[in-house]
């Protein structure tokens, strides 16, 4: 049984991309499954470095480029706003993917969709004698029957949206999840104080920026830093905050170890939020809403705090501020046996099996994965 991984069509599976969470996640992906003993095949853009068995090429970089024109990875605006699988980009992308797809799958292999319908196109019947599987699902519209999710919360949350549109309420013994997986060899722990507080991720009212602001003017003497890609503006109203732009690579790292916290007040039910849990592995604590994936990834009182009210925000930062090394090194220890992707290898390597016995007997194996 092969993997076969698909890469996204606006980005380029490398560092220069690794702040886009689901180029992040196919980089990762190759040599994760590696580590149990796939054979994976990646298929992307020029320029990949997937760490695959086999990186196959769809489109050239500079063909890539006739389509969205020439981005700087470093730009502030947002790179996800190709992401349209209506447009020329992905419409030919698909095209010559489904055709190399068919050059290399054999029966039973498995293929793997990260950005879910973005490359349903890539997919027909002569490609039926493949298992095919939304491999993270953390957007809003998944349609494959196989799946695996990023979070309980979101699995639940989209099998409700399931059931209002099918008026059916029933669940599937092939639906899974499995969190969000990370090289922790990239993320480097700091036991010291931190020196600001710290938001990354895309600038918007609907991710919470204006509770920034308002935990910022409470708090007028701590600096805080935003990163990410958007427009700042509206949300340098604290003569503490500072804008920084969009980071990647180990500059993610260095901006996560000097921070006191990182806060994550998203107003939508985040399916994951990876930079909570990239924070929590350099040791750094995450303030955040109390609803969504937060539920399930910060160890309430022990990596963080989930809020409600500005009180809430306050507090759990008057606390964290007090918070030493004893503390930041539990944050990280936490974080690192959860979320290792050499240790999440075992977890898709039970769903790939499962997959894989439908081949079979199925349902009636009598092999077990609890």
């Amino acid at each position: 049984m092969k993997l076969h991984i698909l890469g996204l069509p606006h980005t380029v599976t490398s560092e220069e991309y690794s702040h886009c969470a689901f180029t992040g996640k196919i980089k990762r992906f190759s040599p994760m499954m590696k580590s149990v003993g796939y054979e994976v095949f990646h298929y992307g853009v020029e320029g990949a470095d997937s760490g695959a068995s086999s990186n196959i090429e769809v489109m050239s970089r500079s063909e890539q480029e006739s389509y969205i024109g020439k981005h700087d990875p470093s730009s502030p605006e947002f790179i996800g706003r190709f992401a349209d699988r209506g447009t020329p980009l992905y419409l030919e992308f698909n095209r010559r993917l489904s055709l190399e797809l068919q050059k290399n799958v054999e029966k039973h292999d498995v293929i793997c969709l990260p950005f879910g319908p973005g490359h349903k196109d890539a997919l027909n019947e002569k490609l039926s004698h493949a298992f095919w599987i939304e491999s993270g699902i953390g957007y809003n519209n998944p349609f494959l029957s196989f799946r695996v999710y990023e979070s309980f919360s979101h699995l639940h949350k989209i099998a409700g949206q399931d059931s209002e549109i099918t008026k059916k309420s029933e669940g599937s013994n092939y639906n899974w999840v499995v969190p969000n997986y990370y090289d922790i060899n990239e993320w480097k722990i700091s036991t010291k104080p931190g020196k600001y507080v710290l938001y990354l991720g895309r600038l918007g009212s609907f991710k919470g920026l204006d509770t920034v602001v308002e935990i910022a003017k409470a708090t007028p003497d701590l600096p805080f830093v935003l990163a990410g890609q958007g427009d700042p503006t509206p949300f340098l109203k604290s003569p503490n905050i500072k804008y920084v732009g969009p980071v990647h690579g180990k500059t993610r790292s260095k901006l996560f170890e000097n921070a006191i916290v990182t806060l994550c007040p998203s107003k939508y039910y985040e399916p994951f939020c990876g930079v909570a849990v990239e924070s929590m592995l350099c040791g750094t604590p995450v303030l955040s809403v109390a609803f969504g994936a937060f539920t399930e990834t910060i160890d309430q009182g022990r990596t963080g705090f989930r809020c409600r009210t500005l009180g809430d925000w306050l507090e759990g930062l008057r606390r964290i501020r007090s918070w030493g090394k004893e503390e930041r090194q539990y944050t990280a220890s936490y974080a690192r046996k959860k979320y290792d992707m050499y240790n999440l290898a075992f977890e898709y390597d039970k769903v790939f099996t499962q997959l894989h016995d439908l081949g079979g007997k199925g349902w009636f194996s009598k092999d077990f994965y609890i």
